[in-house]
């Protein structure tokens, strides 16, 4: 069964599902263990589940470190036969166990972004499960052998859309890989010779397609219903319609039966029965190997799987279910615990962070403070400077004042020296008046003279306002 479609189509969650959606895969699962609980009593079961991816042209063990593991196929009776080198093969007793193998498996698949989507797979996953079955009495008998392979293929995509180089690289090994296995297809529709050699993939899809150990065959194809996907939806389906028109041809292959774990058990219980007719010490010998063998026998039957143990499996699963449900209420409780204590701290580391951001920006404040407070006290000092310089100026101003009002004061008392000179002179003239008008012409000479002297007084007089009236405006 394989899902095949364009990248971003939904083949992994077609395969694989959710939780709440289970894919393909677990269904199948679910289907195989429900036939397990309806077989008969004397039917056993053994199951080995594999998981493995084709990445460039190499196959990788999932469940075993991405260990790489060699494709080897051979042909018995026309019929092809696959052999996985080095992939490891777990046995599986419950659906439980087989999904924890798928979700292990598909934590190591290949993925990358893509120009679709950031999770697009870059390989073909194929998930395997080895089924064996048999009725066991007093020996084993009616025993079948089968391989259910379910395989998420990688979307054929448009390479060079993708960013990378190497992005574009993986979408044309993708790309090819798949085109190969549609030539294939129209090879085996057209009854022509199909390549199956020239890819992995084809190879191990060989023994399904080719028709001859295939009972069934399931193609689901997945599509984007845009417009704008028009063309790889009709690849898709023309896909789809040719690998519908192959035709299977199905036969038991009885020498891959007789290959298998309950086979070669088959085969040594027939000889150690043949082995029981001799006689003496070789029988002797024969017991104890017998002995062997049916330990062999037990132990085997203690690992296969039946409608008694897959239900004593499964009432220790849901033991173990309750155990781990026990534990991990506890640990939700611890993690709520958990989560309080951190938003706790978290608040507490928040408040620590305000406290902080508050004290830088008080720092940050009071530096901006000192700042201006050294700006203030440089502007202070400057007016202080300039306080000193204007008294000094006032002071010498006041000095230049008093100097001026002394040479007011001296003016002054000139002025009032020449009044007193004049007065003097006035009576000394009216003195004289006597002698003057005996004296006509010295008395002209004199009031001449007098006018000269009123003159230079009046001058003088004059000068000595206009002298303090500057020292005053001084």
């Amino acid at each position: 069964m394989f899902a095949y479609g364009q990248t971003g189509s939904g083949k992994t969650f077609t395969m694989a599902g959710t939780e709440e959606n289970p894919g393909l895969i677990p269904l199948s699962m679910h289907q195989v263990f429900e036939t397990v609980r309806t077989a008969g009593g004397n039917k056993k079961f053994v199951f080995k589940a594999s998981m493995m991816e084709i990445y460039d042209e190499k196959i990788y063990d999932l469940l075993s470190n991405r260990k790489q593991v060699l494709l080897r196929s051979s042909a018995v009776k026309g019929a092809k036969q696959l052999k996985f080198q080095g992939l490891t093969e777990h046995s599986v007793a419950t659906e439980g166990e087989a999904m924890a193998l798928l979700q292990a498996g598909l934590g190591q698949k290949t993925t990358a972004a893509n120009y679709k989507h950031d999770h697009s797979s870059r390989s073909h996953t194929v998930f395997k499960l080895q089924i064996e079955s048999a009725e066991v009495t007093s020996r084993l008998e009616n025993f079948t052998s089968a391989s259910l392979m379910l395989v998420d293929l990688a979307g054929s995509e448009a390479a060079h859309r993708n960013e990378t180089e190497f992005g574009k690289k993986e979408g044309i090994s993708i790309n090819l890989s798949l085109l190969t296995l549609k030539n294939v297809v129209h090879d085996l529709v057209a009854k022509n010779m199909p390549r199956f050699r020239e890819s992995l993939l084809t190879r191990l899809l060989e023994p399904s397609l080719s028709g001859s150990n295939t009972a069934f065959v399931s193609v689901i194809c997945n599509i984007l219903p845009v417009a704008q996907n028009k063309r790889d939806t009709e690849h898709t389906l023309d896909f789809g319609t040719s690998a519908s028109a192959i035709e299977l041809n199905p036969q038991q292959n009885r020498d891959s039966v007789a290959s298998s774990d309950l086979g070669k058990l088959q085969a040594l219980l027939e000889e150690m029965e043949k082995e029981k007719s001799l006689s003496g010490q070789e029988q002797m010998v024969l017991r104890s190997q017998l002995e062997d063998y049916e330990m062999m026998v037990e132990d085997l039957k203690r690992s296969m799987i039946s409608p008694e143990t897959l239900e004593a499996a499964e009432e220790a699963q849901r033991c173990k279910d309750a155990e781990l449900a026990l534990v991990k209420a506890d640990k939700d409780t611890m993690e709520e615990l958990l989560m309080e204590q951190m938003e706790q701290n978290l608040q507490k580391a928040e408040e620590l962070q305000e406290t902080l951001q508050r004290m830088a920006s008080m720092e940050s404040k009071q530096k901006d403070a000192a700042q201006q407070l050294a700006l203030a006290k440089q502007e202070s000092d400057a007016l202080a400077r300039q306080h000193l310089e204007a008294t000094e100026a006032l002071e010498a101003k006041a000095q230049q004042a008093e100097a001026l009002e002394a040479e007011r004061k001296e003016a002054a008392t000139s002025i009032e020296a020449a009044h007193q000179a004049a007065a003097a002179l006035e009576a000394k003239l009216q003195q004289q008046d006597a002698i003057a008008k005996a004296k006509e012409s010295s008395l002209a000479e004199m009031a001449a003279e007098r006018e000269r002297l009123e003159a230079e007084a009046a001058a003088q007089e004059a000068a000595i306002k206009e002298h303090a009236a500057n020292a005053a405006q001084k």
